[in-house]
């Protein structure tokens, strides 16, 4: 569905559009294994991971290691732009709204170059949209779904529809495939081999990365 060009005058690598038509399946199967291919010499920059401490998320969950969604998608402009695409589609007519400000990065980061001038709405802008109008929420990565159920809880209670949940990686094992009260989640990536390893509180005097 897309031509890799590249621009010497200016260096850049882009994807562009053509007539062609593939099947959405087909074409997330080549997005997946071309990602496994790349994900070995990736996982190293991208995931944190020190043997003799712990990190703590914003959330208070503390795990083994971490994925940084924003170093992933900053990697290659070729994949920010191919998720972007899939932002785009899978947002549609709604509203996309983020719940903190590294999703809300991450999210501008993938539509920097789509058309439309999409731009995420955060949480207070988004508990100020019309009664009844059709959200769609993104969030970097879903570890356990508690954060972003409890946000869409929160939108629902002021009238809004949340029509889905799109994240970059859905880490949960296996992945359930919603959140909540059965919102459908999309998930752009399928991250091979990764387990975050939820640990237990952290010992007193244990500092932890965050």
């Amino acid at each position: 569905r897309h031509f890799v060009a590249f621009d010497a005058g200016t260096g850049l690598v882009q994807l562009t559009q053509f007539a062609a038509q593939v099947p959405d399946e087909v074409e997330r199967r080549a997005f997946d294994l071309a990602f496994a291919e790349c994900w070995p010499e990736l996982r190293a920059s991208v995931v944190k991971e020190d043997p003799n401490r712990a990190v703590l998320l914003h959330t208070g969950t503390r795990v083994r290691r971490y994925l940084c969604i924003l170093y992933l998608v900053e990697s290659s402009p070729v994949l920010a732009q191919t998720l972007g695409w899939q932002l785009v589609k899978a947002i549609g007519d709604a509203d996309l709204v983020t719940d903190d400000h590294g999703s809300s990065f991450v999210a501008q980061t993938l539509l920097r170059n789509q058309p439309g001038r999409l731009k995420p709405l955060g949480r207070l802008r988004a508990l100020e949209l019309p009664h009844g109008s059709d959200v769609i929420i993104f969030v970097d990565a879903i570890f356990k779904a508690r954060t972003v159920s409890h946000f869409a809880k929160t939108l629902a209670g002021r009238g809004l529809r949340v029509r889905g949940v799109v994240t970059c990686a859905d880490l949960r094992k296996p992945p359930v495939g919603s959140v909540g009260d059965g919102i459908p989640v999309t998930s752009l990536m399928r991250i091979p081999d990764f387990d975050p390893e939820e640990l237990g509180p952290a010992p007193e005097g244990v500092s932890d990365v965050q």
